[in-house]
């Protein structure tokens, strides 16, 4: 079996769900998703995954007991033993491939450890997975397989029906703006006025008649603060990130943040045209993501971050 912890947002646990499944096709495993405790987490996200999203035929499991959590916090604690997590190095590829010999994946590299399926040789009948396990070009069918299986648990209702509806029949633009915790952490770009004012220009050279849609944590900052070239429709409902996730994706085209919840967005999009617009650099440090792929159109983020 395999068992994985989800941690983070939506956009994390999507990651971590994806590359779970994606484990346990290579190795004729079952999942299981490890929830127990999830709701005391200190990170500030409370959304479990699969509470608002499901996928169709991706059979997985709970883990919801308090004597099942015990079991996954004892075999971390024994894999320490001879791989730490926490020792300088414990994060590299040697010990990554050494760890999962003995059915412990562990990683929050940005940078993939994995450059072949081949090189994960799994000795032990049952797998824990933690990490975040940003590696999108390592999942490509199984992300094909979300896209085609989701299925979003809460009805668009009120409001947020009438966004879909204008949505869906439209040349409809996401425009993601994530502020919010990222204005905390020097490490993570918030991107600026600039970058979205390129984006859009891009984005209307491209497509006939778009119409934008802005998502963002903080909409009346936004609303306050920018001038976009363009006429925008603000996304006002107080969603739960589902919900927000599921509309996101209705969009025919996006202009994203640096976020991993806009990214999977896009990549549940069911619209084989779709144009995204990413901005570099992804991290403020020296992490090299892997998050972006081929199609994506890059702009050069430059210049000071609008507070």
């Amino acid at each position: 079996m395999i068992i994985a912890n989800l941690y983070g947002g939506i956009g994390n646990q999507l990651f971590q769900y994806c590359f779970a499944h994606t484990v346990g096709a290579r190795l004729g495993q079952s999942v299981y998703l490890n929830k127990a405790g999830f709701e005391n987490r200190k990170d500030g996200h409370g959304e479990f995954l699969t509470d608002g999203i499901t996928f169709r035929k991706m059979q997985d499991h709970l883990l919801c007991k308090k004597s099942e959590l015990m079991l996954v916090k004892a075999a971390w604690r024994i894999s320490d033993l001879f791989a730490a997590r926490t020792k300088p190095g414990a994060d590299d590829e040697e010990l990554f491939l050494k760890r999962a010999e003995y059915g412990f994946i562990w990683s929050h590299r940005a940078e993939s450890l994995l450059t072949s399926w081949d090189e994960l040789r799994v000795k032990s009948p049952v797998v824990f997975l933690d990490g975040y396990f940003q590696w999108p070009q390592l999942m490509e069918h199984t992300i094909e397989c979300m896209r085609e299986y989701a299925v979003f648990e809460q009805p668009l209702n009120g409001k947020n029906a009438v966004y879909r509806d204008q949505i869906e029949g439209s040349e409809s633009i996401c425009i993601h703006i994530r502020r919010g915790d990222y204005a905390r952490f020097p490490s993570l770009q918030v991107c600026n006025y600039d970058y979205y004012r390129q984006a859009t220009e891009w984005i209307m050279s491209k497509t006939s008649h778009p119409v934008f849609y802005l998502f963002s944590d903080d909409v009346e900052w936004v609303r306050e603060h920018y001038r976009f070239p363009v006429n925008v429709i603000y996304i006002e409902e107080r969603n739960i990130s589902s919900v927000e996730l599921h509309l996101m994706s209705c969009c025919k085209h996006f202009i994203l943040s640096n976020s991993s919840f806009g990214w999977w967005a896009q990549a549940l999009c069911r619209n084989a045209d779709k144009l995204v617009v990413v901005p570099s650099p992804w991290f403020m440090d020296d992490r090299k993501p892997e998050v972006y792929l081929k199609e994506f159109y890059v702009i050069k983020t430059t210049g000071k971050v609008d507070f």
